[in-house]
């Protein structure tokens, strides 16, 4: 089977590694942060809110700490904005009946404003613009549906393709083509490319894809941003990156 390493795009530094991981991500200019906790979170038994850092490492290596005040989610999702902010949400909505599920933070790491978006949130991207998408996973009966790509752009209609491959946790686009990572239980590290038609995506070839060492990722994450997949495995220190454009 055909296999495709991931190329190596950014490191946490060393001197955070004794922190844990609560979550990380690589935002729509390149940047990847981590979010760190001095300590694991323990299922109802950790007093929240809490304090966190932000270790942010810029495309030419340059690395940036924000101290973040008040973070509500035990189990959270981050993104930034494009003033300097941050975006933290909690997966569950369940728990937070008397306080907002969503956090916008400042540049300087203070709440300022929150909202709610509902349950079961499974992907949170900002984009150039500072607008905050959201995913949910299949426990919310929010417009989940079979698996097509859908376009949506504010200066034209919504363009639907249907699309046979299911499962996927990451998409990459670039011109016409196209590539989808994951799927369900041994698919989980498939690639798929294909073509975009006027109907349909068309799969053009599979494979695997590896992290840079040829090994299979295990635990990971995936963030999607335009022809770029970035996938990162367990200790969930580094960043791998494949490049539909390249």
């Amino acid at each position: 089977m055909q296999k495709t390493a991931l190329v190596p795009y950014a490191h946490l530094p060393r001197a955070h590694h004794a922190h844990h991981v609560l979550t990380s991500t690589v935002d729509v200019f390149g940047t990847a942060h981590w979010l760190l906790a001095d300590r694991a979170p323990q299922p109802g038994g950790d007093a929240l809110p809490f304090d966190a850092l932000v270790v942010s490492v810029h495309p030419g290596g340059e690395v940036e700490l924000t101290e973040l005040s008040a973070v509500r989610a035990r189990w959270p999702h981050l993104d930034r904005l494009p003033d300097g902010g941050f975006v933290v949400a909690a997966s569950r909505a369940r728990r937070y009946e008397d306080a907002d599920q969503v956090q916008v933070l400042n540049a300087l790491g203070r709440e300022a404003s929150s909202f709610s978006v509902g349950d079961a949130i499974e992907h949170l991207l900002v984009d150039e613009a500072g607008h905050i998408w959201v995913g949910h996973f299949d426990e919310n009966p929010v417009g989940y549906a079979d698996f097509p790509l859908v376009e949506i752009r504010p200066d034209r209609p919504v363009r639907v393709w249907p699309n046979q491959v299911r499962g996927a946790k990451a998409v990459a686009i670039h011109g016409e083509r196209v590539a989808f990572y994951g799927g369900y239980a041994e698919e989980v590290d498939r690639l798929t490319r294909g073509e975009l038609t006027e109907a349909s995506v068309e799969p053009t070839d599979g494979g695997l894809l590896t992290l840079p060492d040829g090994h299979l990722p295990g635990r990971r994450r995936a963030v999607s941003r335009g022809s770029r997949i970035y996938v990162q495995a367990e200790p969930f220190t580094a960043w791998g990156v494949v490049d539909l454009s390249s």
